[in-house]
C-alpha cells in the first residue's frame, strides 16, 4: 500500500510505521533486489579486474577511470531525477540497460585501448542507479518510515556485494586462467539488474497515478 493519503483511510500511523509493516511492503523487496544485484555488480567488477588484469599500471588506471566515473553518475543522478519530476525509476532502467552493454564488452575490453572508456561508463551508471535507488526510497517511504526501509535495502545491499565474492574465491582457487569465465556472470547479473529495474519502474509508474489521483480528490 502506498503512503500516499487515500479516501477511507484511517488516520492512525503508529502501526503503520512498524518493521513488520514495512517488511510487508512488495516496494521494499523491489528496491532491495534492485540494492542486491546493484552492488554485486560493483564489488563484482572492482574484485574481478584487480585479478584478471594481472597488471599493476592497467588495473590502477580502470579504478581510476571507474571512480572517476562514478563521480559523475552520482553527480548527475540526482539532478537528472529531479528534471523528471523526481520520479528516478525510468532514469535508472535507462542506466541499467547502459551498465548492461558494458559489461557485456568488458571482457573483450580487456584486451583493447578501450578499457579506460568501459571502466568510465560503467562506473557513472553504476553509482548513478545507487543515487536514484535512494531516490526511490523516499518516493515510496514516509519520513517515519525511511530509516527501516533503509535499513532493509542496505543490508540486502551488503549481501549481494559479499555473494559477488564466492564466485571470484572459486576462479581463483582453481586456476587464474578461469577468470575470463567471471565476464558473463557479471552480464547475467546485469541483466537481472535491468529485470529488478522493469519492477521498479511498474511500481513508480502506480506510485505516480496514485499522487496524481490523490491530488485530484483534495
Amino acid at each position: 500500500e502506498d503512503h500516499l493519503t487515500r479516501p477511507g483511510r484511517s488516520s492512525s500511523s503508529s502501526s503503520s510505521s512498524s518493521l513488520v509493516l514495512v517488511l510487508r511492503r512488495r516496494i521494499v523487496w523491489v528496491l532491495g533486489a534492485n540494492y542486491a544485484l546493484m552492488a554485486f555488480v560493483r564489488m563484482g567488477v572492482e574484485g574481478w579486474i584487480g585479478t584478471y588484469l594481472a597488471d599493476q599500471p592497467r588495473t590502477a588506471a580502470f579504478l581510476f577511470w571507474w571512480q572517476l566515473g562514478g563521480f559523475a553518475g552520482a553527480s548527475v543522478a540526482g539532478p537528472a531525477s529531479d528534471a523528471r519530476g523526481g520520479y528516478p525509476a525510468l532514469l535508472s532502467a535507462g542506466l541499467g540497460l547502459g551498465l548492461l552493454a558494458a559489461l557485456a564488452v568488458l571482457d573483450a575490453a580487456t584486451r583493447s585501448q578501450w578499457l579506460n572508456a568501459i571502466a568510465l561508463c560503467a562506473g557513472a551508471c553504476v553509482y548513478a542507479i545507487k543515487v536514484c535507488l535512494t531516490l526511490a526510497t523516499r518516493l515510496h517511504f514516509p519520513p517515519r518510515d525511511c530509516g527501516k526501509a533503509d535499513a532493509v535495502t542496505n543490508a540486502l545491499m551488503e549481501l549481494g556485494g559479499a555473494v559477488a565474492g564466492l564466485p571470484l574465491i572459486s576462479l581463483v582457487q582453481r586456476s587464474d586462467s578461469n577468470m575470463a569465465s567471471y565476464g558473463p556472470v557479471l552480464t547475467v547479473a546485469a541483466g537481472l539488474l535491468c529485470l529488478a529495474q522493469g519492477a521498479l519502474l511498474f511500481d513508480e509508474r502506480r506510485e505516480r497515478r496514485c499522487s496524481q489521483e490523490a491530488k485530484k480528490l483534495r
